[in-house]
């Protein structure tokens, strides 16, 4: 794909990231699945049209992927995190960007009756409207890179599960670059989440002045910063 071409599509890098590796994921899949004729005439395509439609079918792939994959995926590693984590760590100290956003909400709302499966959906839209606000991470770019790095991950794992599916014949091999890839996700996760977690309970009163405008009332204090961390300067 010409350097003019990429360019004109205007994706930022994170979301080409995102697209052309899951186009690239269904290009593979095609070269080793289809048969010789379907695959000459594949490649006797112009380069720079096979390479916009990888990124077109990735684009489609990945926004499936997103909706599907991506909030079990989510729920699975929130489960980890509360389980070997949060049960044991005191807030303060804990490491999850949504776990802190839920307490904050639970104060916010003064109310401890509320249930989990009423806020944790909002804990959810909060962080991801705080990872969009440059105010709060001044490095948004950087952040969706970090995301669309450990997505890529995932992205793998999905395609090795349905190798093993539809090739059965390598099972050991996908299965064992399945297992490989979903401990990695969930490792690279855990610090991108770890870092970010600091970054909120540092910047804990701009995040509730920042959630207040759209609409969410989280308690700045309640956000509980691990001992010795300062506020952030106004």
């Amino acid at each position: 794909m010409s350097d003019d071409l990429v360019k004109s599509l205007n994706l930022g890098l994170s979301r080409f990231l995102r697209y052309s590796y899951a186009g690239l994921l269904v290009l593979l899949a095609f070269v080793h699945f289809a048969d010789k004729t379907s695959r000459d005439k594949l490649f006797e395509l112009d380069w720079s049209l096979i390479g916009l439609g990888v990124v077109i079918v990735g684009a489609m792939v990945y926004t499936v992927h997103r909706s599907v994959v991506i909030p079990v995926h989510h729920a699975i590693g929130c489960l980890i995190f509360y389980v070997f984590h949060d049960v044991w760590v005191e807030p303060k100290n804990r490491m999850s960007p949504v776990g802190c956003l839920l307490i904050g909400l639970r104060a916010g709302c003064q109310s401890k009756g509320l249930s989990v499966g009423y806020l944790l959906p909002r804990a959810f839209i909060c962080y991801s409207l705080l990872r969009r606000d440059k105010r709060v991470f001044s490095d948004v770019e950087g952040r969706n890179i970090d995301h669309a790095e450990n997505g890529m991950v995932v992205m793998t794992a999905v395609a090795c599960f349905l190798m093993i599916l539809f090739d059965s014949s390598h099972w050991v091999l996908w299965g064992s670059l399945l297992a490989v890839s979903l401990v990695a996700s969930y490792i690279r996760g855990w610090s991108t989440h770890a870092v970010e977690c600091r970054m909120l309970k540092y910047k804990r009163k701009l995040v509730a002045e920042t959630l207040s405008e759209y609409g969410y009332k989280v308690e700045a204090a309640s956000i509980a910063p691990p001992d010795g961390m300062p506020e952030c300067p106004e």
